[in-house]
Protein backbone atom coordinates (compact mmCIF):
# COMPACT_ATOMS: atom_id res chain seq x y z
CA UNK A 1 0.00 0.00 0.00
CA UNK A 2 1.09 3.85 -0.65
CA UNK A 3 2.79 5.58 2.45
CA UNK A 4 4.03 1.95 4.37
CA UNK A 5 7.90 2.58 3.84
CA UNK A 6 9.48 -0.35 2.71
CA UNK A 7 12.28 -0.37 0.08
CA UNK A 8 15.77 1.01 0.07
CA UNK A 9 17.55 2.99 -2.24
CA UNK A 10 19.62 0.17 -3.69
CA UNK A 11 16.20 -1.98 -3.72
CA UNK A 12 14.77 1.01 -6.06
CA UNK A 13 17.96 0.38 -8.28
CA UNK A 14 17.67 -2.57 -8.63
CA UNK A 15 14.28 -2.72 -9.80
CA UNK A 16 14.61 0.04 -12.38
CA UNK A 17 17.98 -1.92 -13.74
CA UNK A 18 16.74 -5.34 -14.08
CA UNK A 19 13.33 -3.91 -15.31
CA UNK A 20 14.67 -2.40 -17.95
CA UNK A 21 16.82 -5.41 -19.02
CA UNK A 22 14.51 -7.89 -20.51
CA UNK A 23 13.56 -9.66 -23.39
CA UNK A 24 14.73 -7.08 -25.71
CA UNK A 25 18.29 -7.49 -25.28
CA UNK A 26 18.89 -10.25 -27.46
CA UNK A 27 17.01 -8.19 -30.72
CA UNK A 28 17.39 -4.95 -29.43
CA UNK A 29 20.95 -4.94 -32.29
CA UNK A 30 18.25 -6.18 -34.82
CA UNK A 31 15.90 -3.23 -34.68
CA UNK A 32 18.53 -0.74 -34.12
CA UNK A 33 20.66 -1.72 -37.06
CA UNK A 34 17.58 -2.04 -39.16
CA UNK A 35 16.56 1.63 -38.76
CA UNK A 36 19.82 3.15 -37.71
CA UNK A 37 22.40 1.40 -39.65
CA UNK A 38 25.54 1.99 -38.33
CA UNK A 39 24.58 4.76 -36.43
CA UNK A 40 22.64 1.39 -34.47
CA UNK A 41 25.41 2.81 -31.74
CA UNK A 42 24.13 6.66 -31.61
CA UNK A 43 20.69 5.49 -31.69
CA UNK A 44 20.83 3.63 -28.39
CA UNK A 45 22.62 5.99 -26.61
CA UNK A 46 20.00 8.56 -27.62
CA UNK A 47 17.09 5.79 -26.68
CA UNK A 48 18.34 5.75 -23.40
CA UNK A 49 18.54 9.18 -22.78
CA UNK A 50 14.68 9.54 -24.06
CA UNK A 51 14.37 6.66 -21.45
CA UNK A 52 15.82 8.81 -18.79
CA UNK A 53 14.13 11.71 -19.38
CA UNK A 54 10.99 9.50 -19.04
CA UNK A 55 11.65 8.41 -15.95
CA UNK A 56 13.01 11.96 -14.93
CA UNK A 57 9.18 13.26 -15.61
CA UNK A 58 7.58 10.33 -14.14
CA UNK A 59 9.62 11.01 -10.58
CA UNK A 60 9.03 14.82 -10.53
CA UNK A 61 5.39 13.78 -10.60
CA UNK A 62 5.63 11.33 -8.38
CA UNK A 63 7.37 13.40 -5.62
CA UNK A 64 5.03 15.99 -5.74
CA UNK A 65 2.52 13.44 -5.04
CA UNK A 66 4.93 11.46 -2.65
CA UNK A 67 2.42 9.85 -0.72
CA UNK A 68 -0.05 8.93 -3.57
CA UNK A 69 0.11 6.04 -5.71
CA UNK A 70 -0.11 7.00 -9.60
CA UNK A 71 -4.38 6.63 -9.64
CA UNK A 72 -4.68 8.32 -6.89
CA UNK A 73 -2.51 11.60 -8.06
CA UNK A 74 -4.17 10.98 -11.54
CA UNK A 75 -7.47 11.06 -9.81
CA UNK A 76 -6.45 14.41 -7.77
CA UNK A 77 -5.25 16.48 -11.02
CA UNK A 78 -8.18 15.04 -13.57
CA UNK A 79 -10.85 13.96 -10.86
CA UNK A 80 -12.07 11.08 -9.96
CA UNK A 81 -13.45 9.22 -13.10
CA UNK A 82 -10.99 10.68 -15.99
CA UNK A 83 -8.22 9.96 -13.68
CA UNK A 84 -9.89 6.25 -13.34
CA UNK A 85 -10.06 5.82 -16.94
CA UNK A 86 -6.19 7.16 -17.14
CA UNK A 87 -4.78 4.64 -14.59
CA UNK A 88 -7.25 1.73 -16.85
CA UNK A 89 -5.01 2.76 -19.89
CA UNK A 90 -2.19 2.87 -18.20
CA UNK A 91 -2.93 -1.16 -17.35
CA UNK A 92 -4.57 -1.71 -20.58
CA UNK A 93 -0.66 -0.34 -22.41
CA UNK A 94 0.80 -2.62 -19.87
CA UNK A 95 -0.92 -5.58 -19.66
CA UNK A 96 -0.40 -5.50 -23.81
CA UNK A 97 3.52 -5.17 -22.81
CA UNK A 98 3.40 -8.40 -20.76
CA UNK A 99 1.80 -10.31 -23.45
CA UNK A 100 4.10 -9.18 -26.49
CA UNK A 101 7.15 -9.53 -24.13
CA UNK A 102 5.96 -12.93 -23.05
CA UNK A 103 5.18 -13.93 -26.92
CA UNK A 104 8.79 -12.89 -27.65
CA UNK A 105 10.30 -15.06 -24.95
CA UNK A 106 8.06 -17.84 -26.04
CA UNK A 107 9.23 -17.41 -29.99
CA UNK A 108 13.20 -17.45 -28.80
CA UNK A 109 12.66 -20.46 -26.43
CA UNK A 110 10.63 -22.68 -29.07
CA UNK A 111 13.23 -21.43 -32.28
CA UNK A 112 16.75 -22.03 -29.66
CA UNK A 113 15.99 -24.67 -27.15
CA UNK A 114 12.64 -26.59 -26.44
CA UNK A 115 11.99 -27.06 -30.10
CA UNK A 116 9.54 -29.61 -29.22
CA UNK A 117 7.68 -27.79 -26.79
CA UNK A 118 4.08 -25.98 -27.31
CA UNK A 119 4.26 -22.74 -27.26
CA UNK A 120 1.00 -22.62 -25.38
CA UNK A 121 2.87 -24.30 -22.43
CA UNK A 122 5.85 -22.66 -22.21
CA UNK A 123 3.58 -18.95 -22.03
CA UNK A 124 1.69 -20.32 -19.40
CA UNK A 125 4.25 -21.46 -17.46
CA UNK A 126 5.56 -18.18 -17.81
CA UNK A 127 3.14 -16.21 -17.09
CA UNK A 128 2.15 -18.18 -14.47
CA UNK A 129 5.47 -17.76 -12.56
CA UNK A 130 5.09 -14.01 -12.51
CA UNK A 131 1.36 -13.75 -11.48
CA UNK A 132 2.24 -16.11 -8.68
CA UNK A 133 5.12 -14.18 -7.51
CA UNK A 134 2.63 -10.90 -7.85
CA UNK A 135 0.75 -12.30 -5.07
CA UNK A 136 3.43 -10.82 -2.58
CA UNK A 137 3.60 -7.35 -1.07
CA UNK A 138 6.11 -4.62 -2.57
CA UNK A 139 8.45 -5.30 -0.23
CA UNK A 140 8.66 -8.67 -1.49
CA UNK A 141 8.79 -7.45 -5.14
CA UNK A 142 11.74 -5.66 -4.51
CA UNK A 143 13.63 -8.24 -2.68
CA UNK A 144 13.04 -10.58 -5.67
CA UNK A 145 14.63 -8.25 -7.91
CA UNK A 146 17.57 -7.15 -5.76
CA UNK A 147 18.00 -11.13 -5.77
CA UNK A 148 18.82 -11.71 -9.23
CA UNK A 149 20.41 -8.73 -10.01
CA UNK A 150 23.65 -10.02 -9.23
CA UNK A 151 22.88 -13.06 -11.34
CA UNK A 152 22.21 -10.86 -14.35
CA UNK A 153 24.36 -8.13 -14.17
CA UNK A 154 27.90 -9.86 -13.96
CA UNK A 155 27.53 -12.79 -16.51
CA UNK A 156 26.30 -9.73 -19.12
CA UNK A 157 29.40 -7.86 -18.60
CA UNK A 158 31.83 -10.13 -18.71
CA UNK A 159 30.13 -12.05 -21.52
CA UNK A 160 30.17 -8.73 -23.67
CA UNK A 161 33.54 -7.44 -22.33
CA UNK A 162 34.54 -10.40 -23.96
CA UNK A 163 32.79 -10.39 -26.93
CA UNK A 164 33.80 -7.17 -27.79
CA UNK A 165 37.75 -8.52 -27.83
CA UNK A 166 36.45 -10.16 -31.06
CA UNK A 167 34.46 -7.27 -32.62
CA UNK A 168 36.37 -5.12 -35.56
CA UNK A 169 35.91 -1.39 -34.84
CA UNK A 170 35.60 -0.18 -38.44
CA UNK A 171 32.35 -2.53 -38.39
CA UNK A 172 30.39 0.35 -36.96
CA UNK A 173 31.75 3.37 -38.79
CA UNK A 174 30.36 6.19 -39.66
CA UNK A 175 28.77 6.48 -36.13
CA UNK A 176 27.03 9.53 -37.61
CA UNK A 177 25.44 8.38 -41.42
CA UNK A 178 23.34 11.42 -41.75
CA UNK A 179 19.82 9.37 -41.77
CA UNK A 180 18.58 11.30 -38.70
CA UNK A 181 15.03 10.06 -39.40
CA UNK A 182 16.28 6.29 -39.12
CA UNK A 183 18.75 7.08 -36.26
CA UNK A 184 15.28 9.28 -34.59
CA UNK A 185 13.27 5.97 -34.88
CA UNK A 186 15.71 3.57 -33.66
CA UNK A 187 16.56 5.71 -30.76
CA UNK A 188 12.69 5.54 -30.08
CA UNK A 189 11.97 1.86 -30.80
CA UNK A 190 15.15 1.58 -28.31
CA UNK A 191 13.49 3.21 -25.59
CA UNK A 192 10.66 1.08 -26.06
CA UNK A 193 12.30 -1.97 -25.28
CA UNK A 194 13.50 -0.87 -21.85
CA UNK A 195 9.88 -0.10 -20.42
CA UNK A 196 10.58 0.76 -16.94
CA UNK A 197 10.01 4.64 -17.12
CA UNK A 198 6.17 3.70 -14.80
CA UNK A 199 8.09 1.71 -12.36
CA UNK A 200 9.15 4.52 -10.73
CA UNK A 201 5.63 5.65 -9.58
CA UNK A 202 5.06 2.53 -7.94
CA UNK A 203 7.98 2.58 -5.63
CA UNK A 204 8.84 6.09 -4.42
CA UNK A 205 5.28 5.94 -2.29
CA UNK A 206 7.00 2.90 -0.78
CA UNK A 207 11.07 3.93 -0.56
CA UNK A 208 12.45 5.47 2.74
CA UNK A 209 13.97 8.03 1.11
CA UNK A 210 11.33 9.40 -1.73
CA UNK A 211 13.76 12.27 -2.91
CA UNK A 212 16.96 9.33 -3.23
CA UNK A 213 14.71 7.87 -6.19
CA UNK A 214 17.08 10.20 -8.20
CA UNK A 215 20.15 7.70 -7.33
CA UNK A 216 17.63 4.95 -8.20
CA UNK A 217 16.99 6.62 -12.02
CA UNK A 218 20.86 8.10 -13.04
CA UNK A 219 22.45 5.08 -11.24
CA UNK A 220 20.11 2.07 -12.63
CA UNK A 221 19.67 3.97 -16.14
CA UNK A 222 23.33 4.61 -16.60
CA UNK A 223 24.11 0.67 -15.50
CA UNK A 224 21.60 -0.41 -18.27
CA UNK A 225 22.96 1.97 -21.04
CA UNK A 226 26.29 0.78 -20.57
CA UNK A 227 25.15 -2.59 -21.01
CA UNK A 228 22.42 -1.69 -23.86
CA UNK A 229 25.35 -0.24 -25.95
CA UNK A 230 27.91 -2.75 -25.55
CA UNK A 231 25.28 -5.00 -26.45
CA UNK A 232 24.92 -3.16 -29.85
CA UNK A 233 28.26 -2.55 -30.56
CA UNK A 234 29.23 -6.16 -29.70
CA UNK A 235 26.97 -7.66 -32.48
CA UNK A 236 27.57 -4.65 -34.96
CA UNK A 237 30.94 -5.47 -34.34
CA UNK A 238 31.20 -8.85 -34.47
CA UNK A 239 28.76 -9.89 -37.02
CA UNK A 240 28.57 -6.72 -39.32
CA UNK A 241 26.09 -4.14 -39.90
CA UNK A 242 24.37 -5.60 -42.60
CA UNK A 243 24.56 -9.23 -40.72
CA UNK A 244 23.13 -8.06 -37.91
CA UNK A 245 19.75 -6.92 -39.57
CA UNK A 246 19.96 -11.08 -40.92
CA UNK A 247 19.58 -11.86 -37.34
CA UNK A 248 15.98 -11.23 -34.76
CA UNK A 249 18.55 -12.18 -32.09
CA UNK A 250 21.71 -10.65 -33.01
CA UNK A 251 23.32 -10.72 -29.71
CA UNK A 252 22.53 -14.53 -29.27
CA UNK A 253 24.50 -14.98 -32.78
CA UNK A 254 27.66 -13.48 -31.27
CA UNK A 255 28.13 -15.14 -27.94
CA UNK A 256 27.07 -18.66 -29.80
CA UNK A 257 30.48 -17.44 -31.43
CA UNK A 258 32.59 -16.82 -28.21
CA UNK A 259 34.81 -19.36 -25.99
CA UNK A 260 35.91 -18.20 -22.89
CA UNK A 261 39.49 -18.34 -22.22
CA UNK A 262 40.36 -21.61 -21.23
CA UNK A 263 37.55 -23.16 -22.92
CA UNK A 264 36.15 -23.18 -19.29
CA UNK A 265 32.82 -23.82 -21.27
CA UNK A 266 32.11 -25.23 -24.43
CA UNK A 267 28.95 -23.35 -25.57
CA UNK A 268 29.03 -19.80 -23.86
CA UNK A 269 25.43 -19.76 -25.05
CA UNK A 270 24.11 -21.81 -22.49
CA UNK A 271 25.28 -19.25 -19.90
CA UNK A 272 23.61 -16.12 -21.64
CA UNK A 273 20.22 -18.08 -22.21
CA UNK A 274 20.19 -18.90 -18.58
CA UNK A 275 21.20 -14.98 -17.35
CA UNK A 276 18.35 -13.67 -19.97
CA UNK A 277 15.97 -16.26 -18.73
CA UNK A 278 16.67 -14.66 -15.29
CA UNK A 279 15.90 -10.46 -16.96
CA UNK A 280 12.83 -11.99 -18.44
CA UNK A 281 11.65 -13.38 -15.90
CA UNK A 282 12.05 -9.81 -13.59
CA UNK A 283 10.71 -7.94 -16.86
CA UNK A 284 7.80 -9.58 -16.94
CA UNK A 285 7.12 -9.74 -13.12
CA UNK A 286 7.49 -5.92 -13.29
CA UNK A 287 5.42 -5.15 -16.14
CA UNK A 288 2.75 -7.59 -14.42
CA UNK A 289 2.67 -5.82 -11.05
CA UNK A 290 2.23 -2.78 -12.82
CA UNK A 291 -0.60 -3.94 -14.58
CA UNK A 292 -2.38 -5.64 -11.33
CA UNK A 293 -0.95 -2.97 -9.21
CA UNK A 294 -3.00 -0.16 -10.92
CA UNK A 295 -6.21 -2.11 -11.46
CA UNK A 296 -5.97 -2.53 -7.74
CA UNK A 297 -5.87 1.38 -7.27
CA UNK A 298 -8.92 1.81 -9.24
CA UNK A 299 -11.26 -0.58 -8.15
CA UNK A 300 -9.79 0.58 -4.70
CA UNK A 301 -8.69 -2.75 -3.43
CA UNK A 302 -6.31 -2.67 -0.63
CA UNK A 303 -4.81 -5.65 -2.03
CA UNK A 304 -3.83 -6.18 -5.96
CA UNK A 305 -3.67 -10.01 -4.94
CA UNK A 306 -6.86 -10.73 -6.86
CA UNK A 307 -5.83 -9.15 -10.32
CA UNK A 308 -2.76 -11.58 -10.05
CA UNK A 309 -4.54 -14.79 -11.39
CA UNK A 310 -7.43 -12.92 -12.48
CA UNK A 311 -5.47 -11.16 -15.65
CA UNK A 312 -3.48 -14.19 -16.53
CA UNK A 313 -5.93 -16.22 -19.22
CA UNK A 314 -6.29 -12.96 -20.76
CA UNK A 315 -2.86 -12.08 -21.35
CA UNK A 316 -2.12 -14.85 -22.54
CA UNK A 317 -4.86 -15.11 -24.92
CA UNK A 318 -3.39 -11.83 -26.36
CA UNK A 319 0.20 -13.04 -26.39
CA UNK A 320 -1.31 -15.85 -28.82
CA UNK A 321 -2.69 -13.92 -31.08
CA UNK A 322 0.46 -12.23 -33.30
CA UNK A 323 0.22 -14.96 -36.08
CA UNK A 324 4.36 -15.14 -36.42
CA UNK A 325 7.46 -14.01 -35.17
CA UNK A 326 7.46 -11.36 -38.03
CA UNK A 327 3.91 -10.09 -37.26
CA UNK A 328 4.86 -10.33 -33.46
CA UNK A 329 7.56 -7.69 -33.94
CA UNK A 330 5.26 -5.40 -36.32
CA UNK A 331 3.12 -4.86 -33.09
CA UNK A 332 5.96 -4.69 -30.87
CA UNK A 333 7.03 -2.10 -32.88
CA UNK A 334 3.43 -0.16 -32.84
CA UNK A 335 2.85 -0.89 -28.98
CA UNK A 336 6.45 0.53 -28.02
CA UNK A 337 5.75 4.13 -29.87
CA UNK A 338 2.56 4.62 -27.61
CA UNK A 339 5.04 3.27 -24.53
CA UNK A 340 6.70 5.83 -25.47
CA UNK A 341 4.24 8.91 -26.11
CA UNK A 342 2.68 7.59 -22.56
CA UNK A 343 6.02 7.80 -20.53
CA UNK A 344 6.81 11.29 -21.63
CA UNK A 345 3.64 12.37 -22.44
CA UNK A 346 1.22 11.40 -19.37
CA UNK A 347 3.69 12.69 -16.41
CA UNK A 348 4.31 16.08 -18.46
CA UNK A 349 0.44 16.46 -18.89
CA UNK A 350 -0.25 16.03 -15.19
CA UNK A 351 3.31 18.20 -13.95
CA UNK A 352 1.24 21.16 -16.17
CA UNK A 353 -2.50 20.67 -14.56
CA UNK A 354 -1.15 20.12 -11.21
CA UNK A 355 0.58 23.52 -11.60
CA UNK A 356 -1.98 25.18 -12.86
CA UNK A 357 -4.63 24.09 -10.32
CA UNK A 358 -2.08 23.95 -7.34
CA UNK A 359 -2.22 20.20 -6.72
CA UNK A 360 0.37 19.15 -4.58
CA UNK A 361 0.36 16.06 -2.42
CA UNK A 362 2.46 15.80 1.28
CA UNK A 363 6.13 16.37 1.42
CA UNK A 364 8.02 13.47 0.97
CA UNK A 365 8.31 11.78 4.39
CA UNK A 366 12.53 11.79 4.84
CA UNK A 367 12.76 11.45 8.39
CA UNK A 368 11.06 8.37 8.68
CA UNK A 369 10.82 6.55 12.05
CA UNK A 370 11.42 3.20 10.64
CA UNK A 371 15.19 3.58 9.52
CA UNK A 372 15.86 1.17 6.14
CA UNK A 373 17.57 -2.12 7.12
CA UNK A 374 21.55 -1.50 6.41
CA UNK A 375 20.66 2.46 6.31
CA UNK A 376 20.27 2.36 2.38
Amino acid sequence: MPGQKQITTTQATAVVISTAIGVGVLSLPFFASSLADSSAPLATVLGVVFVLIALALNTVVSLRFSTLSIVQYSEEVFGPWIGRMAGLGIAALFLGLTALAAREFGEIVTTTLLHRTPLEVILTLTLLMAAVSNRHDIATFAYIHSFYLPFILIPAFIMLTIALRYGDPFQVMPLYNGEWWGIAKGALLTASLFQGAFIITVLIPSMYRPRAAWIAVTLGMGIVGLLMVMAVVAALTVLGTEEAKQFFWPTLEVIRSMTLPGEILERIDVLLTIVWVVAVYTTLFSSYHLTVYVLGEIVRLKDHRPFALAVLPLIVGLALLPQDVHQLYRWIGRVGYFIDAASVGYPTIVLILAWLRGKRGRAADEGSTVAPPGGS
